[in-house]
């Protein structure tokens, strides 16, 4: 089994290599998320309103409750996570975007060393794969960073 994070080999059953979940989950043991595409869009249909993350593609924001759990919400979240897009009339290829963005990311960071967000793969709840990146610009307190 390959790693979410860096791609690289891990032993079966597991989602994330040491590093990657220390980077992206600060040690934590995550678990598959526990909504799938219909759902997330509902999800991203309550939280329009009160949230605004820039850019195209559908999004929502995550934040780690006290069950180690990630769930969607409109304050203080600090990963973003992009399922697949709901199709588009000349968009081709739709169910490759999400990997497509996780390895351009971690061919810029592996390869290249710029310095990206830490980001992954993450199940949804039917085992669909979506994008997950860790907020750079907020502490783990909430509080804005300076770029």
């Amino acid at each position: 089994m390959r790693c979410y994070g860096c791609l690289k080999d891990i032993d079966k059953g597991l989602y994330y290599c040491p590093k990657c979940k220390s980077n992206l989950f600060d040690g934590k043991s995550v678990k598959p998320l526990n909504f799938d595409k219909t759902e997330f869009y509902r999800i991203r249909g309550e939280m329009s309103e009160k949230m605004s993350i820039s850019g195209v593609q559908d999004k929502i924001s995550l934040k780690l409750n006290d069950s180690n759990e990630l769930v969607p919400t409109n304050k203080d979240g600090m990963y973003i996570l992009k399922p697949i897009p709901r199709d588009h009339d000349n968009t081709v290829n739709l169910e490759d975007i999400v990997q497509n963005e996780h390895l351009s990311m971690q061919i810029s960071s592996q390869i290249f060393k710029i310095k990206t967000a830490h980001n992954a793969l993450i199940e949804l709840s039917d085992g669909e794969l979506a994008y997950i990146t860790k907020r750079f610009d907020y502490s783990l307190n909430g509080s804005e960073k300076k770029l």
